[in-house]
C-alpha cells in the first residue's frame, strides 16, 4: 500500500485479501489525497506521506522548497513550462524518483490534471515582478492560480498553499502587490481552507537586490536609493521561508484557511541592507539618494532599456515596492515564523556566505586580522 501510494496510483485502487478458509474478502479502497503514515527518520530516504506539486520550482524561491521538501522524504512533481532542462538540476534534491520534472502550460488546464490528481499537496510559488506579452501580471498571480485552486479542490487535493506577497492588497497602487491581493482573494473562493504565505523581501544566494546593488556599483560605481530611502522593510532568508512552507506541508491540518506573514527579525532601510553588502564585500559605493520622480523615472527606464545596461531584474513596479513601509501588518489571526516553531536566521551572517563573491581580487581577498569587519553594527 505504501509504494502504491508512493508512486501515485490513480485514485480509486482495489486491493483484495482472500481468506481460503472462511471465504472472506477484504476490499480497502485507497483515494488519492489520503496521506500514508511517516517512516524513517525524516530524511531524504524517509517517507513524509507528502506527494506536492510544486509549481514555480524553477524560481528564487522554489528551488529552495524544492530542497526541502526533497529532502524531508516528499515526493515533488515540479512542474515548468520551459523544458527539462530548467528543472534537470532539481532531481538531485531528493531520493531516486522522488523529484519528477513535468511539462505544463498555465493556459492549458488539462496538462496539470496528470499530476494534479496524483497529489495530495499543491504548493504555488508563482510570481514576478512585471508583465510579458505572453503572461500579464493578472495572469501569473490571479487567473493562473485561480485555475490551479480550482482544479485542486476539484480533483480532491487535501492542502493547498499559496505564496502570496508582504503587503499584498486588491487596493495597492503598486501593479504587483495589487495583483498579488487579487490572487489571494481568488485563491480563497476557489479553495477556502487554501493557507496564504506571505513573504517579505527575500534575501539569499541567487537573489537579485543586494547583489543587483553590487553589479551595478561594479559597472556604475554607485548604488541608487529609491524614494529618498525612507521605507522600512522586512526582509528573510529565502531558506526561513521555504523551511517555513516544509513545516506547513508536512503537517497542515492546524493551518488550514489561515494567513503567514514571513518576516526577518529586524525592519531594515535600504541603507541598512546596503551595510551588509558592504560589509561582506568591502566596497565602498557612492549613495545616491533618488527623489519619487527620479525613481519613477529609473523604474520606466528599466522597463524599456535592454537589461545589459541597467544589469537586469528590476522594473517601475519593483522600484515602486519602495515607496512605502513593506514591514508585517498588524492584521488580526495573521501567523508567523515563531508559530511554526522557527527563529529566523539573522542575516548579517547569512550575507556573508554569498555576497563575499563581490570582493575586489577575489572572495577570500579579505583581512582576517581585522576582526571588526564580522561585528554587526547594531
Amino acid at each position: 500500500l505504501k509504494m502504491l501510494s508512493r508512486t501515485g496510483c490513480s485514485s480509486h485502487i482495489l486491493f483484495t485479501s482472500i481468506n481460503a478458509s472462511k471465504k472472506e474478502v477484504l476490499c480497502f479502497q485507497i483515494q488519492r489525497s489520503m496521506r500514508i503514515a511517516a517512516s524513517g527518520t525524516g530524511g531524504r530516504s524517509s517517507v513524509s506521506g507528502v506527494s506536492a506539486t510544486l509549481f514555480g520550482s524553477t524560481g528564487f524561491l522554489g528551488r529552495y522548497v524544492t530542497n526541502r521538501l526533497g529532502r524531508s522524504g516528499s515526493q515533488v512533481v515540479v512542474v515548468s513550462r520551459s523544458g527539462d532542462l530548467s528543472t534537470r538540476h532539481l532531481k538531485i534534491m531528493g531520493d531516486l524518483g522522488q523529484i519528477i520534472p513535468m511539462d505544463f502550460s498555465l493556459k492549458d488546464k488539462e496538462t496539470m490534471i496528470p499530476f494534479l490528481e496524483r497529489s495530495n499537496t499543491v504548493v504555488n510559488c508563482m510570481g514576478r515582478f512585471w508583465g510579458t506579452r505572453n503572461y500579464t501580471l493578472e495572469q501569473v498571480h490571479v487567473e493562473g492560480p485561480k485555475l490551479i485552486a480550482e482544479l485542486s479542490k476539484e480533483l480532491g487535493v487535501e492542502t493547498f498553499i499559496h505564496v502570496s506577497a508582504l503587503g499584498a492588497s486588491k487596493n495597492s497602487p503598486n501593479a504587483f502587490l495589487r495583483s498579488k491581493g487579487l490572487g489571494e482573494e481568488a485563491v480563497r473562493k476557489a479553495f477556502p481552507d487554501a493557507i496564504i504565505v506571505r513573504p517579505g523581501l527575500m534575501l539569499g544566494q541567487e537573489e537579485k537586490f543586494l547583489n543587483w546593488h553590487a553589479q551595478f556599483h561594479r559597472f556604475y560605481g554607485v548604488c541608487p536609493m529609491f524614494y529618498n530611502d525612507e521605507a522600512l522593510l522586512s526582509p528573510v532568508y529565502v531558506g526561513d521561508v521555504a523551511s517555513a512552507i516544509q513545516r506547513i506541508a508536512l503537517n497542515p491540518y492546524d493551518h488550514y484557511g489561515k494567513t503567514f506573514e514571513i518576516v526577518g527579525e529586524k525592519t531594515y532601510t535600504q541603507s541598512d541592507l546596503l551595510n551588509l553588502l558592504i560589509k561582506a564585500s568591502e566596497i565602498d559605493p557612492a549613495i545616491v539618494n533618488l527623489s519619487p520622480f527620479l525613481s519613477k523615472l529609473f523604474g520606466k527606464l528599466c522597463d524599456y532599456i535592454p537589461d545589459y545596461f541597467l544589469l537586469g531584474d528590476f522594473s517601475s513596479e519593483r522600484v515602486g515596492l519602495f515607496a512605502d513601509d513593506n514591514v508585517k501588518s498588524n492584521e488580526p489571526g495573521v501567523l508567523g515564523l515563531t508559530d511554526l516553531g522557527i527563529n529566523p536566521t539573522p542575516l548579517e551572517g547569512i550575507s556573508r556566505t554569498y555576497l563575499s563573491m563581490w570582493r575586489r581580487g577575489s572572495p577570500f581577498a579579505i583581512d582576517l586580522s581585522n576582526k571588526s569587519i564580522f561585528k554587526d553594527n547594531n
